[in-house]
């Protein structure tokens, strides 16, 4: 966050070890002093009492706190400070959006974030540590330093890689909105969040892998459209948007598709819309007469604003698979008589047009 200061306070020894009181201590010194977001890089598998309250102390002060959901792909619940209810408990995504395989999982989950990825499966050099660290003068976490990158830069994973990216944007929505409360900074965290695995809340992701760009828009008041499910439909049918995803809806809202400079101008209007504020809209949308082409998606807010999600749409000739079924069947039909090409090519053509 810009002009956002660092307070360093070391509760752990250079030897990986650490007592709960002295990280007690440094949740209160960080609370007392000014600290708005605190970024938890460590957990133990037990319930620390002197932890609990010490995050409690802080979170009563408006403190922001982020917490890592620990590695080892075991349930949250079970790990401290990742299972306080003051915390934003944080697993760790890979650069594919899968569930890292270390990660915690879990009810607890709030979102996910980048934290490297899986020990198999995943190509050199996105094995294991891929996220840049900073490095302490000195250090080498792993000890058979291949993870160095010059003087200043570490190659590592984990949650605890994973918990800053959410720490930062905590900030960055702290820094837009000072008056947020810690309820609201982690609410528009997660509402402003790419939905990962099963539609909506799930154990691996949370509410999903974080996004800035959509938070911010949603804090700031930008009206702005991300993306839009189904994002494609046959000429001549009616087409069910069963989310079209932004930030700043108001009810009242209208939608339409609009065809792209290089294709004669056209506007196909949406029905039935129904808006779910502040970042859903549900609609559908009649493709009759529509071009084979790529539209742009329009939102026209009640306040004269508009947001345009560009190409965003794509009218097809025909239903999913069904291209390629024609295209076999014309390969079988061309194996006939070529005295009977022109009245298949006729066929064909009345085919495509998908009544």
């Amino acid at each position: 966050a810009p002009q956002a200061k660092v307070m360093a306070v070391k509760g752990i020894s250079d030897y990986d070890t650490g007592y709960d009181d002295n990280l007690a201590e440094c949740i209160v010194y960080a609370a007392d002093n000014g600290a708005d977001v605190q970024n938890f890089s460590w957990c133990g598998d037990t319930d620390f009492p002197v932890v609990t309250a010490a995050c409690q102390y802080a979170h009563g002060l408006g403190c922001v706190l982020v917490g890592a959901a620990g590695n080892y792909n075991k349930d949250a619940k079970w790990y401290c400070p990742a299972n306080l209810d003051e915390v934003i408990t944080v697993a760790s995504s890979t650069h594919t959006d899968g569930k890292s395989d270390f990660s915690n999982y879990g009810t607890k989950i709030d979102v996910a974030a980048p934290g490297g990825d899986n020990y198999r499966g995943d190509p050199f050099p996105y094995r294991n540590r891929n996220i840049l660290s900073l490095r302490a003068s000195g250090t080498d976490l792993y000890g058979d330093v291949r993870s160095i990158i010059g003087y200043d830069y570490y190659r590592a994973q984990g949650t605890s890689m994973a918990a800053p990216h959410v720490s930062g944007l905590a900030a960055l929505v702290a820094s837009i909105k000072p008056n947020l409360t810690t309820l609201g900074i982690r609410q528009a965290i997660r509402s402003g969040s790419d939905d990962l695995g099963i539609d909506g809340f799930d154990e691996y992701f949370g509410y999903g892998r974080i996004n800035a760009y959509h938070t911010l828009c949603n804090v700031s008041g930008t009206l702005a459209l991300y993306s839009i499910k189904p994002n494609s439909g046959s000429v001549n049918k009616t087409v069910t948007i069963t989310d079209l995803k932004g930030s700043n809806f108001k009810t009242g809202a209208t939608v339409w598709l609009e065809s792209p400079a290089s294709v004669p101008l056209q506007k196909l209007p949406a029905a039935n819309v129904v808006v779910v504020p502040p970042n859903k809209i549900t609609c559908t949308i009649d493709l009759t007469g529509a071009k084979y082409s790529k539209y742009d998606v329009v939102v026209h807010n009640t306040d004269g604003r508009e947001a345009r999600l560009q190409s965003g749409f794509t009218v097809t000739p025909c239903g999913p698979g069904a291209g390629v079924a024609l295209l076999a069947l014309a390969g079988i039909l061309g194996l006939m008589s070529t005295a009977s090409s022109r009245r298949f090519r006729s066929r064909l053509k009345a085919l495509l047009k998908c009544y």
